[in-house]
């Protein structure tokens, strides 16, 4: 019985290490593509509505309804200059980043825990993990952040704008205490198994 459930959990972490490859090459691609897409075509530019919408202008709707000026609205730029494919890349391409070197981290523990998943380089990438998530999860919203807001002022008569949302930030620091987390639990585990070993 032992034996049959540790060939599917090892069953388990291969599938996974499989699906992580996979997301990785698929944010690869995505990245790739985004990036080509930045310079060669059409990008598109957030900008607050109250910008470049009067409520005044709208027409068609029942009586009660306005413009949000807390909402958004995407503009296209047919022919993007080399400043704005550059501003449009920083407003995504530092989370891609992080988010491949997550994946990254990811596949390399599920490959050391395949051997064993107690194993002392597993929980040190998982604290690495951590570190890199907090500290680049955070950093990366920060670039994106001015790089929209950069990004507006190049296609409004009102100059750059932006709206603070601090989500976003927070869901990274959420995820590295998580990997915090997991870390302390493979510690605990390492440390049982320790004590088991010296006395058998």
């Amino acid at each position: 019985m032992g034996i049959r459930k540790g060939r599917q959990a090892t069953d388990w972490l291969r599938e996974m290490s499989g699906a992580l490859v996979f997301a990785m090459i698929a944010v690869g691609v995505g990245t790739l593509l985004t990036t080509c897409a930045s310079f060669l075509g059409s990008i598109t530019v957030s900008a607050a509505s109250d910008l470049v919408i009067e409520s005044g202008a709208l027409t068609g709707l029942t009586g009660g309804a306005s413009l949000d000026p807390n909402g958004a609205v995407e503009l296209v730029v047919d022919d993007p200059t080399v400043k704005q494919g550059v501003l449009h890349l920083l407003t995504w391409l530092p989370t891609a980043t992080v988010v491949l070197i997550m994946l990254g981290f990811l596949l390399r523990i599920v490959r050391i825990a395949r051997q064993d998943p107690f194993r002392t380089a597993v929980l040190a990438h998982l604290r690495s993990l951590g570190i890199v998530v907090i500290i680049a999860g955070p950093l990366s919203w920060g670039v994106e952040f001015f790089a929209s807001f950069a990004l507006v002022g190049t296609v409004t008569a009102e100059g750059s704008s932006g709206r603070l949302e601090l989500q976003a930030p927070l869901v990274w620091m959420l995820v590295g205490m998580g990997y915090f987390a997991i870390a302390e639990v493979v510690k605990r585990g390492t440390a049982m198994r320790a004590e088991l070993d010296e006395v058998i």
